[in-house]
């Protein structure tokens, strides 16, 4: 699952979004939130689901969260040779190979003198790299993007991929309701990523519950909704 962090982003998202009226009470774990309705407080456990699930995980989301950690060592190499403030937007191949120091010194080659005049080069027919040159007072911005991480096309979530990860979180519920009685799952789908991009059916079965008190989908950023 994403970092607390991003499990927070996701769950205030929901709240915004699900047509009840939920409060946000405190992090924990197993599970992963308490919120507040109007009969109390429940659990709330949070699970990311992606486009390609398999038993080892999801590849599309292994080969994005490879390209972001590359993409940030890059920009960590970039700025300890005295590179100056810089935006970094990729289409980055699969299999390509980042050679750290190179890159890096190429990065430093090819940026622009003049913040905001971009310039771009590339590395073979299927990687290129977009540069943004910065004015002075942006430090070391490394908040380094690779568009193809949200580029792609878009999907069905399929209800049985769903019905097997409630099945999957239901085996915990008895540790979970150690330490509270209610207990929901909140099944996260990022769309602003490729192992995301996925619409839920509108005349699709809803799924079995599992034993939760509540299943429910939100399609981050945009939609939420109850489905059992």
């Amino acid at each position: 699952m994403a970092s607390k962090r991003l499990e927070r982003i996701f769950v205030e998202g929901f709240i915004e979004h699900i047509e009840q009226d939920f409060q946000l009470v405190t992090e924990r774990e197993a599970p992963d939130f308490v919120l507040s309705d109007a009969r109390g407080q429940f659990g709330l456990e949070v699970v990311q689901v992606f486009r390609d699930r398999r038993q080892s995980g999801s590849p599309s989301k292994a080969g994005e969260s490879g390209r972001d950690k590359c993409l940030r060592r890059l920009a960590g190499r970039y700025y300890s040779r005295s590179g100056l403030p810089l935006l970094v937007q990729a289409i980055i191949a699969d299999g390509f190979k980042f050679e750290l120091h190179a890159l890096s010194d190429r990065l430093i080659e090819e940026r622009n003198d003049e913040p905001w005049q971009s310039s771009e080069f590339s590395l073979g027919p299927d990687t290129k790299f977009y540069l943004t040159p910065l004015p002075p007072e942006a430090g070391r911005y490394s908040r380094w993007v690779c568009v193809n991480n949200s580029v792609d096309w878009q999907g069905w979530l399929s209800v049985d991929d769903i019905a097997l990860t409630v099945q999957e979180k239901s085996r915990k519920l008895a540790k979970y309701r150690t330490a509270i009685d209610r207990v929901s799952l909140l099944l996260v789908v990022d769309v602003t990523q490729n192992s995301g991009m996925l619409r839920w059916p509108h005349d699709a079965l809803s799924p079995k519950a599992r034993g939760f008190d509540a299943v429910y989908l939100y399609l981050h950023p945009l939609e939420a909704r109850r489905l059992a």
